[in-house]
């Protein structure tokens, strides 16, 4: 039941910004850290490879 749930919300995120998604900006760092560094404080490590790279 929870998985379709959760498969669908963060593959968007990323394909649309993956530098720039809708909870970066309330972030007081620059866009350069916050795309790789603190993403992958706030997304799972299955989605910190697709930012990462």
């Amino acid at each position: 039941m929870l998985t379709p749930h959760f498969e669908s919300p963060p593959p968007p995120i990323l394909l649309h910004s993956p530098t720039d998604p809708p909870f970066l900006p309330l972030l007081p760092l620059p866009k350069a850290e916050t795309g790789k560094a603190r993403l992958g404080y706030h997304l799972p490590p299955l989605l910190q490879l697709v930012v990462l790279s």
